[in-house]
């Protein structure tokens, strides 16, 4: 089985996961953003197809919404199932509607309890 890797030390090079940058400030969902983006071009320019896209907790379920989400559909990947593992409940990706564009969803995606879990 390939592995293969996406990374970008200026984003992900930190003490823990988690760790706000070097300002202080919480970057997650942007940093989270840009490397799913990234995983998922890079699936497309290396020609390997999925059958099933797993992801692991908010930040990758990203991939499996990017993917499927009406109005971005991205028909590369039509027959590509997903499935979601929640493993670890205590970051939930919460942010406000100021951060939301940050996803690249459409803005009729923040409802207001759905994907945004009800964020201020």
């Amino acid at each position: 089985m390939p592995v293969y890797f996406v990374a970008h030390d200026p984003l992900f090079h930190r003490r823990q996961i988690y760790a706000p940058n070097e300002r202080g400030q919480d970057d997650g969902l942007w940093r989270f953003s840009l490397f799913v983006r990234a995983s998922i071009e890079a699936l497309k320019r290396l020609g390997r197809k999925p059958r099933i896209l797993h992801v692991h907790d908010w930040h990758p379920a990203l991939g499996a919404m990017l993917a499927a989400w009406s109005n971005w559909r991205d028909r590369w990947f039509d027959d590509v199932a997903s499935v979601l593992t929640i493993h670890n409940l205590g970051y939930q990706g919460v942010y406000g509607a100021n951060e939301f564009p940050a996803l690249g969803l459409p803005s009729d995606a923040w409802t207001g309890g759905g994907v945004e879990f009800a964020a201020p």
